[in-house]
């Protein structure tokens, strides 16, 4: 079971030892497993796999294997399993089930399992790793705004955080523990054959300073290690309490050059949950998908120093009568922007009026050609991201705009030998011009201020050269974040699987781009830092960022270097007084959907 086959593996997958080192008590849980792996799975479930091993220890006294005495006391025991230590432990379950499965389709079940075939994919170990990391905190943290929740039955998962073999913890790492003892000033808890406290203070966040009779010895309970001792007290670490969240996520990692799925993590977990949100999962972009739209424009003729009337807006179905009010999240209105400040800033009711100006079925257009297969309606809604989407799709088409404008379809195997070595498959980059490199390149720039200057302002945090746009849709039960750098393109998808909200205000920039910023940290510490290169036929020009035309001395405050296309620099200079991102625009347009 756990994805182990035969007695071995499974020692070292329960146990992180082989079989030749095991104890009466993992004996015998062992032994018990046989008969339904799944049903007694001591990190699924722990108290029948309990059960299961005290029969098994009662047989072995009736048939005079061990005395009555030693099944008792081995019967009293913890089940000490500790995870995740095995040799075979599968470090990117998620993106291995994506090869499984494409295999299964292409190639015979006796190839796949029994005759050798080696598999050699584009996946980068250290960027999985990191993925795995930053994608359970994030989860963990964002879990934790949601208030605690009592681990009484809490199953004993694997989760992201495992290490190889049975290695001792070390200050920083998140694991699983068993209440051993419930004190006045704080809990007792073991982990493995190691024991940490977890103070008051270091529980303060859920609020339990009066709680603590809550939790019962044998709780399985989260816990971070914050340090360990020299052994000279009377525990060993010291440990502040976590929560394994509820909230789901995903984070998928491309090489924009080549398509190169880099990472892929489909969820908190593999073993609890084998659905894979980064690919299986459909949900709704939100505002992620809005830089689609302003590629359109610029590829269009739009200048990001043109404007644009950020107002209110009326949408109603002639046929039904419903009305539809797009608003901003800050629930106000900037008049009239510039197309730069309307995608840094993610102005829904301007981005409304310039797809009213685009037509919906160009912008489809548009989406088709950065490699987003997903079913559009062509409604306004779509400027909102009202379609739905999964994760991997999405961010291959970010990494559209970080390579040129080369959509490069991603691609998660290189080449299958058979056993001999022989090649029987060999995979090379699909690559197709899609947009013009100063298309992408503008696009890129816009993206970089919604970094510097708005929603993605916690990506700045990166210290690189970087892009990207945040996502949140309707009663936030969809958080996205989908950054780039030259060398490497990220999303990452935070929501709950049954579409309820995941908490108010967990928006894109707050539930999202921390797991994207502690990733892209860990992904690129070692890497050169790259900028995006000018394409030729690019210039840079001061502008007002409020008019978008060129400074005087009487609007010199606001100056910026934006990016036009040789030839479309503005001309005219801006007015003496700003009438720009004032709140103006109050009037409502009227919009009949056809």
């Amino acid at each position: 079971g756990g994805g182990a086959y035969g007695v071995e593996s499974a020692s070292r997958r329960y146990f992180g030892k082989g079989v030749s080192d095991i104890n009466l008590s993992e004996a015998s849980l062992l032994a018990g497993l046989l008969r339904a792996p799944s049903a007694y799975s001591p990190l699924k479930h722990p108290e029948r796999a309990k059960r299961r091993r005290s029969l098994v220890l009662r047989r072995m006294a009736v048939e005079k294997f061990i005395t009555r005495e030693q099944a008792q006391q081995v019967n009293s025991e913890l089940l000490n399993v500790v995870v995740g230590g095995g040799e075979r432990i599968n470090r990117a379950p998620y993106f291995v089930e994506y090869i499984r499965r494409y295999l299964e389709e292409n190639y015979e079940r006796e190839d796949i399992y029994n005759n050798g075939l080696e598999v050699y994919t584009t996946l980068n170990l250290k960027y999985q790793k990191a993925a795995q990391l930053a994608l359970g905190r994030g989860l963990i943290d964002v879990s934790k705004r949601r208030g605690f929740r009592l681990p009484s039955n809490l199953p004993l998962y694997t989760g992201p955080f495992r290490k190889e073999g049975n290695l001792p913890p070390e200050k920083g790492d998140i694991l699983r523990g068993v209440v051993e003892q419930v004190m006045p000033d704080g809990l007792l808890v073991r982990m493995g054959e190691r024991l940490g406290r977890i103070g008051l203070e270091d529980m303060k966040w859920a609020q339990l300073e009066d709680h603590i009779p809550s939790f019962y010895v044998g709780d399985t309970v989260l816990v971070k290690v914050i340090a360990s001792g020299d052994g000279s007290a009377d525990f060993l670490y010291a440990l502040a309490l976590e929560q394994e969240p509820l909230v789901e996520g995903a984070i998928v990692a491309l090489d924009p050059s080549n398509g190169y799925i880099r990472a892929m993590v489909g969820g908190y977990d593999y073993y609890r949950s084998q659905f894979n949100r980064a690919i299986q999962a459909m949900r709704q972009p939100g505002s992620a998908f809005k830089p689609v739209i302003y590629a359109a424009a610029i590829d269009k003729g739009y200048r990001t120093s043109d404007i644009i009337m950020d107002s209110p807006i009326v949408y109603r179905d002639r046929w039904t009568g419903e009305v539809w009010k797009p608003t901003n999240f800050q629930k106000k209105f900037y008049g009239p922007v510039t197309l730069r400040h309307a995608l840094e800033h993610s102005r829904n009711a301007a981005t409304v009026n310039l797809l009213i100006q685009l037509k919906p079925e160009v912008v489809i257009e548009y989406a088709r050609k950065m490699g987003i297969e997903s079913h559009i309606d062509p409604y306004l809604s779509m400027a909102l991201g009202s379609f739905e989407v999964p994760l991997l799709e999405l961010t291959s088409a970010y990494a559209v705009l970080a390579d040129y404008g080369i959509l490069a379809q991603p691609m998660a195997i290189r080449y299958i030998t058979d056993r001999d070595g022989q090649i029987l498959e060999e995979n090379f980059p699909k690559l197709k011009n899609v947009l013009s490199p100063h298309t992408s390149f503008i696009v890129t720039r816009m993206l970089q201020g919604a970094v510097q200057r708005g929603t993605g302002w916690r990506a700045k945090a990166l210290g690189k050269p970087a892009a990207g746009k945040t996502g949140t849709t309707d009663k936030y039960s969809d958080a996205w974040f989908i950054g780039y750098t030259p060398q490497l393109v990220t999303g990452v998808w935070v929501g709950m699987d049954d579409h309820t909200g995941i908490g108010v205000y967990e928006t894109g920039s707050r539930a999202a781009s921390p797991i994207w910023l502690e990733f892209m940290k860990e992904a690129l510490k070692d890497a050169p830092t790259e900028d995006f290169v000018k394409p030729e036929g690019i210039t840079l020009v001061k502008i007002d960022a409020h008019t978008g035309l060129l400074p005087t001395e009487n609007c010199d405050k606001n100056v910026i270097k934006e990016v036009f296309i040789e030839g479309t620099e503005p001309r005219k200079y801006c007015p003496d007084k700003n009438l720009i991102g004032d709140g103006a625009g109050s009037s409502e347009t009227y919009f009949y959907q056809r």
